[in-house]
This record gives structure tokens, sequence and C-alpha cells, in this order.
């Protein structure tokens, strides 16, 4: 639902650019379809992966961490890129970040691009 900066989208396009790599985007969630805001912001980001071939995958689940352990070998990823997004002081207390559960035992190389503007 929240909107990528175009600095984290164009450092990720250079990356794959740089070394002709498939970028694969992973929407996970328990509602299939796509809001008009989410259809906006998906479109923002394909417009920074040009000449980068992208493949989109859909997972209806809870669990976006387990979403994502489950393609990553499936898909023969090599590099996992998640942006982290703040959280407010209360959502810390009562939720584990997919970036910590991910984080404490990766299996690949884990990138994660900070974007301090977010609110």
């Amino acid at each position: 639902m929240l909107p990528y900066q175009k600095r984290e989208l164009k450092l990720l396009g250079d990356l794959a650019r740089s070394i002709c790599a498939e970028i694969h985007l992973l929407y996970v969630s328990k509602f299939q379809q796509e809001t008009l805001r989410q259809r906006e912001h998906k479109m923002a980001v394909l417009e920074q992966f040009y000449n980068i071939k992208v493949t989109e995958h859909f997972e209806e689940m809870d669990d976006k961490a387990e979403a994502i352990q489950k393609l990553i070998p499936q898909l023969n990823i090599d590099l996992l890129v998640l942006v982290n997004s703040r959280h407010s002081y209360l959502e810390n207390l009562l939720y584990t970040s997919t970036i910590d559960k991910i984080g404490f035992d990766p299996k690949i190389p884990f990138l994660v691009l900070q974007n301090f503007h977010r609110l």
C-alpha cells in the first residue's frame, strides 16, 4: 500500500540491469484483487525497471516471510531485496517484522533498503 521512493527503485533497477538479472515481484495477501492505489504503485515500480525482465507472483498467505521462503528455491532466487518501512511503537511491540523473521536465518544474500522518509 505504501509507495516506494524512486531512489530505492533506481538502485535496484541499476543493479539488475548491470548484471542482466530478472526481477520477481511478490504480492502476498489474503486478497488477490489489487486496489487502484496498489495498481498505481505497481505501475510506478515497473516504470523504473525498464529493460529488465520482470515477473509478478501472487501468494495467498498470511505470513509474508513464509511465502518468501517458499518461493526462493522454486524460482532459483540469488538475491532477496526488501524495503524496511517504519512501524509505530505499538506495531513494533505486537508484530515481528518480515525482515526480522528472514534476517535471522538467511539462505541467500539479503539486501534491505531503508527508507527514512516513510511515515
